[in-house]
């Protein structure tokens, strides 16, 4: 899988953003808060992490291949909602 992520001209951090990851298990957990998500996409995918040279997110690419318990056309207009 190839990135569609074009070059970066200027990077902002994210104010309140949570990024851990837990190599025993092949995690990395990337949290902007921690209240109970209004909604959720789950299932199988190829994931891209961009990182810049300091090691910080600049980009996240996720293409769903399946969802978990959820009509591929429910999951998509939740996706389309989403945002930064």
């Amino acid at each position: 899988m190839a990135s569609t992520y074009g070059e970066l001209v200027k990077i902002d951090a994210a104010a309140g953003v949570y990024v851990k990851f837990m190599p025993d298990h092949d995690l990395l957990i990337v949290r902007r808060g921690f209240g109970c998500p209004a909604a959720v996409v789950a299932g199988t995918a190829d994931v891209i992490i961009g990182l810049d040279a300091a090691g910080r997110i600049v980009n996240i690419e996720i293409e769903f291949a399946d969802y978990y318990h959820q009509h591929k056309e429910d999951a998509r207009q939740i996706l389309k909602t989403a945002k930064w």
